[in-house]
């Protein structure tokens, strides 16, 4: 009796759709940075900041539906810009994309005056 063929596995590593892209904003301003990732069983995501993880606060909010995975940063500064990655990982592997933060600072005029 010759065994039976394994049957294909249900299970598929998480698979990039639509990258993220770098994100150019003004002081203050929101930032947003979303992904599409398709997996089976679904991914589990994870956000990074310069290879930190990022935990849901009320500065950073993270959404998963349907595939797209979204950070959004209720205002970013300048010590936000970096490296931001997404990190998607099931039981049949992983994948991983990153974009880049830059935070245009406002500028100050600074006058001096001299008093003689």
């Amino acid at each position: 009796m010759q065994p039976k063929p394994a049957a294909p596995s249900a299970s598929q590593a998480p698979k990039l759709i639509e990258p993220m892209r770098d994100q150019h904003v003004d002081e203050g301003n929101p930032a947003t940075f979303f992904c599409q990732i398709q997996g089976t069983p679904e991914p589990v995501i994870q956000w990074y900041y310069n290879n930190q993880a990022i935990k849901p606060s009320k500065y950073f909010r993270m959404t998963s539906q349907n595939g797209v995975h979204t950070l959004y940063i209720t205002g970013a500064f300048p010590e936000d810009q970096g490296v931001y990655r997404c990190q998607a990982l099931n039981q049949a592997g992983e994948v991983t994309c990153i974009a880049h933060l830059k935070v245009n600072g406002k500028w100050v005029k600074v006058t001096n005056f001299i008093s003689m």
